[in-house]
């Protein structure tokens, strides 16, 4: 749906509607959790609002590569952040993994790549090549820092607030657009505008689902799980937009599966 959206109405737009929609839609739980402002620090609350400063721009780099470049390329980089993750947790949270950890969070990162590229039409020069690389890489880059610290406020105070204050980034974005001069494009049709609600529906929803796994789970096991979601869009495109599997797509696909099992059968 970000995708569709994004081509339409371009990177900073979708990004724009992206964050208002998930704000208006998880305002309505907010009465629930009033309680737990108290409990915020100071020093919390400024690494609350550092967070959900540089949380548009992934989001934003994402669609923007999207827009101008190889959308499996750009994704498969963009989810690498799962990598990236793991490692920052490993050195600033503690997080510790044990040999079988490990080697599943490799089978799931190479069953990304086998189930997101086409690698018999990728080559080092096409890939350096595409305009979207760049933009995958700012998003693999932030959003490994991102999914990383939100930990630290998420155990203090819970899965709701940390996230429901990216509404920061709504404002971040409007005054860059206004800075680089861009013009906010709104939903076209009836069906963009659906689109628009149901990515921030989907969007907000599965960053609540990923906060409340690191309240108790470790961000280096929870995160690899998280960062194989294009091999969902790979099996959903299947159906919905009739493409067809590739067996090197299903191989992938199947080795991710596999990798994901044994990552939570070895982190119980």
């Amino acid at each position: 749906m970000g995708g569709v959206v994004a081509r339409k109405i371009k990177g900073y737009s979708s990004s724009f509607w992206l964050y208002l929609s998930s704000f208006l839609i998880s305002s309505a739980l907010v009465p629930f959790f009033l309680d737990k402002l108290g409990n915020i620090s100071l020093q919390t609350w400024l690494l609350i609002i550092f967070l959900n400063l540089i949380g548009p721009i992934p989001v934003v780099a994402l669609y923007e590569g999207i827009r101008v470049g190889n959308a499996s390329l750009v994704g498969t980089i963009g989810s690498a952040f799962a990598a990236l993750t793991v490692v920052l947790s490993v050195i600033f949270l503690n997080d510790k993994l044990s040999l079988l950890q490990i080697i599943s969070i490799a089978i799931i990162l190479m069953g990304l790549l086998l189930s997101s590229l086409k690698l018999k039409s990728l080559s080092i020069k096409s890939i350096f090549a595409d305009k979207g690389v760049p933009y995958g890489l700012v998003s693999m880059i932030v959003w490994g820092i991102y999914f990383t610290f939100i930990r630290i406020p998420v155990r203090e105070v819970g899965w709701f607030w940390p996230s429901y204050l990216a509404l920061l980034g709504i404002p971040v974005i409007f005054v860059y657009m206004r800075l680089k001069k861009i013009k906010l494009e709104k939903p076209q049709n009836s069906k963009m505008t659906l689109f628009c609600f149901l990515n921030g529906f989907f969007s907000i929803g599965a960053t609540f689902a990923y906060n409340f796994a690191i309240m108790t789970g470790q961000t280096s096991v929870v995160a690899p799980i998280v960062g194989s979601y294009p091999v969902l869009y790979v099996i959903l495109s299947r159906f919905v937009f009739k493409d067809r599997l590739t067996k090197q797509q299903f191989l992938g696909i199947l080795i991710t599966l596999l990798g994901i099992i044994a990552l939570s059968f070895s982190s119980a």
